[in-house]
């Protein structure tokens, strides 16, 4: 069965009699190419795939144009030009490549499964597979797939796989607790991701159920890229019940410059959980170009979508605690521009290397989901406004003296606008308790259906000052905060009142962890630390309530967090609503 037809024109021959005359056959071939056929399904390098009977030569130009597979086993040579313009190339091997002066590819690349079960000698998980791309200029056009969906560690594999036989896998942030099992770290370099994502947790009674994780690209372009098709690496979601998500992959682009319209789409979303599985987080997207190069293009802010999206829970059980979101690295602020708009990006938290503070002069986050690094700080030279479902998520990173000194800030010198169905999501240090601070130089407004969540955002579940003391014979005590938290079984001791009444902070603690190892409790509230120079307008939420007790037996409640606005002025309606509720235990 015809698998592609590929055109081609060979490199040149030596120099010698015959020169002249080979050279004016070549170019009389090369100005109407030689139709040559590869077999469906079998390898790049065996001669007897193509006509003429040969493998593509290093400064071939090659053009497959029908549907079909190709399997790459190996590098091919430097071919002067490669337009894929229909079927598939699968790829087998870390190093197996494409390579060309100019690559197009309007078909689909794909890489075989990655099937290691277990870390080498030095325990470390070493991949097999994922598609490599090295040219000068490559294109992926519109329709044109590198598709490294599912192609990741296999169920229950890999770095990022949860303890949790129920538990999301992690790899961008850690994975969603599962039936009350915290889900897989987070894995891999933030910089310079090559890593597969990894398999969703399990066990032998439900080792079927779990997702794959999602597969590696790698693309050097040494000088344009542009996309205008989808670049992908997802994880797969649950498959029944108690089915937890795989993590999604990584995407590692090198460039000179790069471009693409709205239909170029570059995505490492985990799958999601199902009944009480939890889903798998987001994968790792890194794109490294020359930020002066970059700049001189005529539209140097391209409208690519980045998305990192988490795998989602379908049923929720009271505290479990979903997956983190994907990373996005660059080189530099430049792609992300002053308007984040269109879901240009979507649950992606930003890096740059060597980012301490982004200074954008005004900013509008317009159905956009983005984090920033841990402990990088916002300022904000204008206005701030958060629109249209969109999402603005911030990290403490430790400090030394969480009290005197913030985690990160946001600094913003005209005003902030939070919309309808808009958020603002403060997220303290897990164990440290470092928290966010922010600051409005002009007035704040709140609409009704948004505003700042710091819900479960506080110290993780054994962690802060009011968490109880824990023995192997008691359990489901309380954290305290505002007040001391509530006695359960056992009744050894409550988690005590601390903070500071008049200046409240302080991130609420989490409930007590049994040991060895119960994860039933919930998580402390966060901190919402917010000054204001003018008017204060609350139409919609200020919230920092902490998590509740996932499971009905012996769970303490996360104690609330702190709320702390300073302003000129205070008006709202009874829309307005300021929470710091404490979580509820069960059993």
């Amino acid at each position: 069965m015809i698998g592609s037809w590929l055109k081609w024109c060979g490199g040149r021959p030596a120099p010698g009699p015959l020169a002249a005359l080979l050279l004016a056959l070549t170019a009389a071939a090369c100005a109407e190419p030689v139709e040559w056929t590869g077999q469906a399904g079998n390898d790049w390098f065996q001669p007897g795939n193509w006509s003429p009977a040969r493998v593509p030569r290093a400064g071939d130009s090659v053009v497959a144009a029908a549907a079909g597979t190709i399997a790459l086993t190996n590098a091919t040579p430097r071919l002067a030009s490669l337009d894929l313009q229909a079927g598939t190339v699968v790829v087998s091997g870390w190093n197996s490549a494409l390579r060309a002066d100019t690559v197009v590819i309007a078909g689909t690349i794909t890489h075989a499964d990655n099937l290691t079960d277990a870390p080498d000698a030095a325990g470390a998980w070493v991949p097999q597979h994922r598609v490599l791309l090295e040219g000068s200029n490559i294109t992926i056009a519109a329709g044109g797939i590198v598709d490294a969906d599912f192609k990741g560690y296999r169920r229950g594999k890999g770095p990022g796989v949860a303890a949790g036989w129920a538990s999301g896998a992690g790899h961008g942030g850690e994975g969603g607790f599962g039936n009350g099992r915290p889900g897989g770290p987070a894995t891999g370099h933030i910089h310079a991701p090559w890593q597969p994502g990894s398999g969703g947790g399990t066990n032998a009674s439900y080792r079927t159920q779990s997702g794959e994780g999602g597969g590696a690209v790698r693309i050097v372009a040494e000088g344009h890229l542009t996309v205008n098709g989808t670049i992908s690496a997802k994880g797969r979601g649950y498959y029944g019940t108690h089915g937890s998500g795989g993590s999604g992959g990584s995407i590692w682009i090198t460039c000179r410059t790069l471009a693409g319209g709205a239909s170029g789409l570059l995505q490492v979303n985990g799958g999601g959980g199902r009944y009480y599985g939890g889903g798998g987080s987001g994968g790792r997207l890194a794109v490294q170009f020359d930020p002066a190069a970059q700049g001189a293009l005529a539209d140097p802010v391209p409208d690519i979508r980045f998305e990192g999206t988490p795998g989602a829970i379908t049923s929720e059980n009271r505290e479990t605690f979903p997956a983190g979101m994907g990373t996005l690295s660059l080189s530099d602020t430049l792609l992300l521009g002053n308007r984040l708009t269109n879901r240009r990006l979507v649950d992606v938290q930003l890096a740059v290397p060597g980012w301490t503070v982004w200074e954008p002069g005004s900013l509008m986050i317009d159905d956009c989901s983005i984090g920033l690094q841990e402990g990088v700080d916002l300022a904000v030279t204008g206005d701030l406004v958060v629109t249209n479902g969109g999402r603005l998520h911030l990290f403490a990173a430790p400090v030394a003296d969480r009290l005197a000194t913030p985690g990160a800030r946001v600094d913003v010198a005209g005003d902030l606008r939070i919309d309808a169905g808009s958020w603002v999501l403060p997220t303290a240090h897990p164990t440290n308790g470092a928290t966010v601070a922010l600051s409005v130089g002009g007035n704040l407004r709140i609409a009704a259906g948004g505003g700042i969540d710091a819900d479960r955002r506080g110290y993780t579940r054994g962690h802060g000052p009011g968490t109880p003391r824990a023995s192997r014979t008691d359990g489901g005590n309380g954290a305290g905060h505002g007040g001391h938290g509530g006695m359960g079984f056992g009744g050894v001791r409550w988690g005590d009142a601390y903070g500071d009444a008049a200046w409240p902070i302080d991130a609420g603690s989490g409930g007590i962890v049994l040991p060895p190892g119960n994860w039933n409790a919930g998580r402390g509230g966060g901190s919402i630390r917010l000054t204001v120079a003018g008017e204060a307008e609350l139409q919609g939420t200020l919230t920092a309530r902490g998590g509740h007790a996932w499971s009905p037996t012996h769970g303490g409640g996360g104690s609330g967090g702190s709320i702390l606005l300073v302003c000129r002025t205070l008006r709202g309606s009874n829309s307005g609503v300021l929470s710091v509720d404490g979580g509820q235990g069960t059993g």
